[in-house]
């Protein structure tokens, strides 16, 4: 509980678990409440004294915190086919209201947690998002969490990544994490039920995720680490069908244990198709995606394109661009872009767990950053990782030297360089362009935002249909998942200096921060006018993930309205002449020194 402890709103919770325990050890994991509606609302727990039989739970929901006031009362049953996880499914509850529940068995209780409905219209003039994605639990403390809990948010967004598939000593492990005792369980890479049912223990049994989901009802999504490294419909980047078995049994059994440990309202049977949509009263419509094992495309890769060192560029646009590629099915974008056409909403929002907004810069530097960040090719080693880390920022300082020259200076080579533009995360909805375009077709003359996640850094940025500013996209940071920060940590400086370029070279980017883990609130606030709604992205980073102890800032503010004509004349600015405010060489070229010294600090 040492990261708790330090937070004085935490200390009846910490004292109670501790004296307690002994009567709440059946209920081990706390409780917790997902996909809560203007009338309803899903509460879960796990019996954690299962023996091979069936155990029958009550559950009671009140309005007063002491369960005083019962609202409803009811029972449901643990078994070991779900491995003892339950989920009450409540209706006729009252919008816009918190609500306490315990589950008890004999003379076990679990803890009395909190809960919220959704508001229906005239409930409230605001409403407040916590956005969350990326929680490796190896990688350090769930401040994040910690920071939610205590927060005033209605409703905690995640955005995926919920849980990691990956093995000890895998990806995000460090020096610190034996000694925090947050060793992956199993050891092993997770592929069975079994396994995947064992990995949602140990991140449910983490304090301040019981303590968040002790307080605050959860929408989630699942990306890819719920089944494995850039999943997609017909398998993974690191699944191996001749020692893992079948896809689609690690599917099924991912799909199985997530619903087990996050349980949610679905009207359909196929228990993949897990897109659904929530109303704030008229504040806003939020729809949340499945984007990753019902009808996603295999991610794309520039080294299935490059011969003898040289991209196939017409080869590669052509498959980047077709017309068949998708990322969801056509169930699913019917349903969405409907949605949004006919919603009434002030905020039309889409939770989607990739980035939506385009991210393209010359080819030459996505190629690089590919080489040192993407899949196949990836550099692995020290040694390949510093190689691909200096031939990266070599190429951003070649390019912004460029950047800052006019085009009458510019020789046709330097021009070609300059506006040869490709996507650096084929992963993200710039893989799947086309379908991204018809979704943002039907949202044009909308107030539209998507929430994002996945890259581990954090973004705001424009999402552009063609030359049109459509709306615009808050992407958070990771909780702990390591990000950009990983690999530039040893060459202090150097991630600025990364997020200085790409703000030079990527039109849609606006604002980038890659060396912060935390958070993001989304506070949407309701006029007396649709065209005057407006909505505000607070950036949260925290000072330290490895520390019990930490502070917490805020990296960014954005105030948002309706109103899309400044944005766009910014950005018809940017395609007009992207060196326009570029007036002054002083600022450039001292960024072109500092690049220098970087560069040859790491030769």
């Amino acid at each position: 509980f040492d990261s708790l402890i330090m937070h004085p709103r935490n200390v009846i919770f910490v004292v109670l678990f501790t004296l307690c325990k002994p009567a709440w050890s059946t209920f081990d994991l706390g409780v917790a409440s997902f996909d809560p509606t203007q009338n309803g609302v899903v509460l879960w727990t796990r019996w954690g004294a299962g023996t091979g039989t069936n155990v029958s739970l009550n559950w009671t929901i009140s309005t007063s915190s002491n369960l005083s006031t019962v609202v409803q009362s009811g029972s449901v049953t643990a078994t070991p086919d779900a491995d003892y996880t339950v989920a009450a499914r409540l209706t006729n509850l009252s919008s816009y209201t918190t609500y306490y529940y315990q589950f008890t068995a004999g003379s076990s209780a679990s803890i009395i947690a909190q809960t919220k409905t959704l508001p229906a219209k005239g409930d409230t003039t605001k409403v407040k998002l916590g956005l969350v994605s990326c929680v490796l639990f190896q990688a350090g403390y769930f401040h994040a969490y910690t920071d939610l809990a205590n927060s005033d948010v209605d409703v905690v967004v995640h955005g995926g990544d919920y849980i990691y598939e990956y093995a000890i000593p895998k990806y995000g492990y460090s020096q610190w994490t034996s000694d925090q005792g947050r060793n992956h369980t199993p050891s092993g890479e997770i592929v069975t039920l079994a396994d995947y049912r064992q990995r949602f223990r140990q991140y449910r049994g983490d304090t301040a995720t019981m303590l968040l989901h002790s307080k605050k009802p959860m929408i989630a999504m699942w990306d890819d680490h719920e089944f494995a490294d850039n999943a997609w419909k017909g398998g993974a980047y690191n699944h191996n069908p001749t020692t893992q078995g079948a896809w689609s049994t690690r599917v099924a059994n991912a799909a199985q244990a997530y619903h087990e440990y996050m349980p949610m309202y679905i009207e359909r049977s196929n228990p993949l198709e897990i897109w659904r949509n929530f109303s704030f009263a008229d504040i806003l419509d939020l729809y949340m995606l499945e984007t990753r094992v019902t009808a996603r495309d295999k991610p794309l890769d520039y080294i299935d394109y490059i011969t003898n060192g040289k991209l196939d560029q017409t080869a590669f646009l052509n498959a980047v661009n077709s017309q068949s590629r998708a990322m969801i099915g056509p169930s699913q974008e019917t349903w969405l872009t409907n949605s949004i056409k006919q919603s009434t909403a002030n905020w039309q929002v889409v939770a989607t767990p990739v980035l939506m907004a385009k991210f393209h810069v010359p080819l030459e530097a996505a190629l690089a950053y590919n080489t040192l960040m993407g899949e196949s090719g990836k550099a692995e080693t020290s040694q390949e990782k510093k190689d691909a880390l200096s031939a990266l920022f070599t190429v951003l300082k070649e390019l912004a030297t460029i950047y800052v020259l006019p085009d009458a200076l510019l020789s046709d080579a330097q021009k070609a360089r300059k506006d040869n533009n490709y996507a650096i995360n084929l992963d993200s909805w710039d893989g799947y362009a086309a379908q991204r375009d018809t979704i943002l077709a039907a949202a044009a003359g909308k107030n539209f935002l998507t929430l994002a996640g996945d890259t581990h850094n954090a973004w705001y940025g424009w999402t552009v249909n063609t030359t049109h500013v459509v709306g615009r996209e808050f992407a958070g940071m990771g909780v702990t998942s390591p990000g950009f920060d990983e690999i530039v940590n040893s060459f202090p400086g150097l991630d600025t200096l990364f997020e200085e370029v790409i703000l030079k070279l990527a039109d849609e980017i606006r604002w980038m921060n890659t060396d912060k883990k935390g958070y993001v609130l989304v506070t949407f606030n309701k006029p007396t006018t649709r065209a005057a709604a407006s909505v505000q992205g607070e950036y949260k980073g925290l000072s330290s993930i490895q520390s019990s102890t930490y502070t917490t800032s805020t990296l960014k503010s954005e105030s948002l309205t309706s109103d899309l004509s400044a944005d766009q004349a910014k950005y018809q600015e940017l395609l007009d002449d992207r060196l326009a405010s570029a007036a002054s060489q002083t600022g450039p070229a001292c960024l072109m020194v500092l690049f220098g010294l970087m560069v040859s600090l790491m030769s």
